[in-house]
């Protein structure tokens, strides 16, 4: 009809190409809105020299990045770690290495942050655990709890869901838990059989949703176990996966990881020829084997906090891969990222904007940008003193801040060369003590002492004390 518009309808051909448009079109959009499914390539980091032996980013505040970087020892059998903290995603670096220096062993050790907490970070190595509470300046050297163990601390997890909740894993210790920020520690190996060499526990899982819930896997065996009461008992949870005609396990499982958005989702690696990745649905009560040669062996597993689907799979021999939907596994790499580099550390922190870390060898590489935020706030502890006369009383005020609280600060005074103690505080929740402690002029040396140094320490029964402050300087009045 003359005058009227007729739309003309596409042909068959027309229509399947317009499909395909349209599926490519949302597959665009997916890809850009996971880093998992790179949307950029990886991008290289500058970091301190040394190997990056532990990576661990703060799950509360955007942009910070602990790391430890392993240097060998000189005189061989050993080394040592030192630490640096990035408060900007990794494009810079605090150097927290002075003072922090500690025989290790070949295995650097482990880092965790308080989910909570950005300024609590746990280091633990073949010496103990090692808590900073202001960001790592005191190098770790909060409080060390020491769980009385004498084989390396294979790994140290802070429960998502309780903060105060902490588990490692070592290498013929087994499990040992702590419910007080790591200050006291309690195995918890009831169930866990002891292998040869004892119980070697070479990966451990917390859910996020529920601090009793630990998945663990024997290192010898290869065996996997699951515990829903924090560790008082543990069930075997290697289920499907297949035993031979002794009942030992067909496959050795070498990681563990739980999906943050998902508990029941858990991703086992799997050491056999060839390689997989195992996914549970339930929990751990039963396995599908994924699609996909992940290559020799893989170390660490690291899920999208966001997306149970996307999960990152590295080990120094096994180079780095990835799945986007749970099960088909491909390797990864691109970008400033070589084919088959060594990978064993991997950070997918649950920050606003995604992003994942990769780290290993001597580089540190990034997929997706670090929303923007402020340095990391680290208040300084302050100590006052003041010394009156003519009884010679010292009078201590010190604020050591609220991460202090329940610990034990002890007030110390110099004579020669050594530190004498002068009174012992319990810290209150506010985080600041004051006293007022009666000396002699005996007690500091005699007449001739014109000043007198003061420092204030946190210490625990059987550990060294940690200065936390500056040392003060009291002027001594005459007499």
């Amino acid at each position: 009809m003359a005058g009227q518009h007729t739309q003309r309808r596409p042909s068959v051909g027309a229509r399947h190409a317009l499909g395909w448009l349209a599926a490519a079109a949302l597959l665009a959009l997916a890809l850009i809105q996971s880093p998992g499914a790179h949307a950029a390539p990886w991008r290289s980091l500058t970091v301190p020299a040394g190997y990056i032996s532990a990576l661990a980013a703060s799950p509360s505040q955007p942009g910070v990045i602990y790391a430890s970087f392993s240097q060998s020892s000189t005189t061989g059998g050993g080394g040592h770690a030192n630490f640096a903290r990035s408060d900007d995603g990794g494009q810079t670096w605090v150097d927290l290495a002075a003072g922090v220096t500690r025989t290790i062993g070949w295995n650097p050790g482990v880092l965790a942050v308080a989910p909570n907490n950005p300024r609590r970070v746990y280091f633990a190595g073949e010496g103990g655990v090692y808590v900073s509470v202001n960001g790592g300046v005191d190098g770790g050297r909060g409080d060390p709890g020491r769980p009385g163990l004498n084989r390396q601390i294979e790994h140290l997890v802070v429960s998502p869901s309780s903060p105060n909740t902490l588990y490692l894993a070592s290498r013929g210790n087994g499990v040992y838990r702590s419910t007080n920020a790591g200050l006291d520690w309690t195995p918890v190996n009831n169930g866990l059989p002891a292998e040869r060499n004892g119980t070697f526990v070479q990966a451990l899982a917390v859910a996020p949703n529920n601090a009793n819930v630990v998945h663990v896997a024997l290192g010898q065996r290869g065996e996997l176990f699951t515990t829903a009461d924090g560790g008082a008992t543990w069930t075997s949870s290697y289920a499907n996966l297949g035993r031979d005609a002794n009942g030992t396990p067909s496959w050795r499982v070498t990681a563990l990881a739980v999906a943050p958005s998902n508990p029941n989702r858990v991703y086992a690696a799997l050491e056999s020829y060839p390689h997989r990745v195992a996914r549970s649905d339930d929990g751990g009560a039963s396995w599908t084997v994924g699609v996909g040669d992940v290559s020799r062996e893989a170390t660490v597993l690291a899920v999208d906090p966001r997306n149970p689907n996307i999960v990152y799979a590295a080990g120094m021999w096994a180079g780095l891969y990835s799945t986007k939907d749970g099960q088909n596994w491909v390797a990864d790499h691109g970008g400033a990222m070589p084919a088959h580099k060594g990978i064993d550390q991997l950070a997918l922190p649950p920050w606003k904007t995604p992003v994942v870390y990769a780290g290993g060898s001597l580089e540190l590489y990034r997929i997706g940008n670090p929303p923007a935020g402020a340095a990391l706030k680290v208040p300084a502890p302050t100590v006052r003193v003041a010394v009156s006369g003519p009884g010679l009383r010292l009078t201590v005020t010190a604020s050591l801040g609220t991460d202090a609280k329940g610990r034990t600060a002890q007030i110390q005074y110099q004579r020669g060369k050594k530190w004498i103690a002068a009174a012992r505080v319990k810290v209150p929740a506010s985080g600041r003590i004051t006293r007022t402690v009666a000396l002699t002029r005996a007690k500091i040396g005699g007449a001739k002492v014109r000043r007198l140094q003061v420092r204030v320490v946190l210490v625990k029964s059987g550990a060294n004390p940690a200065a936390v402050g500056t040392v003060r300087s009291a002027r001594i009045p005459a007499r």
